[in-house]
């Protein structure tokens, strides 16, 4: 188990995949540059409930998929394009909704490897 930061979207990410996203509220880009920092991945869910921007932080599904930043374009006003690849499945087994301006969750791969 370990705790990840989520990124909830309208679209689901496959393993393997590559996913481009222009993040530009900034509880995402806090997300991001943390992710660049440590070089960690984040988790893209699809959204049960909820919108994708501008909004309270969605509802997401209970599956995601890690995505590491391959790329990165800063743009103005700390806006940025990402390339991100997936990477592998998770179960998501509970939400930290107040501990980061953003939505992050505690997983764990799924299915479980040994």
């Amino acid at each position: 188990m370990y705790e990840l930061p989520l990124f909830p979207l309208n679209t689901v990410l496959f393993p393997s995949t590559p996913i481009h996203l222009h993040i530009f509220e900034e509880r995402y880009k806090r997300m991001i540059n943390h992710c660049i920092e440590k070089r960690s991945p984040f988790g893209v869910v699809l959204i049960r409930r909820g919108l994708e921007a501008l909004g309270p932080v969605a509802e997401p599904h209970h599956i995601g998929v890690t995505a590491n930043i391959v790329h990165v374009q800063h743009i103005a006003h700390g806006r940025m394009n990402i390339v991100a690849m997936g990477e592998k499945r998770f179960r998501l087994l509970t939400l930290e909704r107040d501990l980061y301006p953003y939505l992050a969750g505690v997983v764990r791969d799924y299915p479980i490897q040994n």
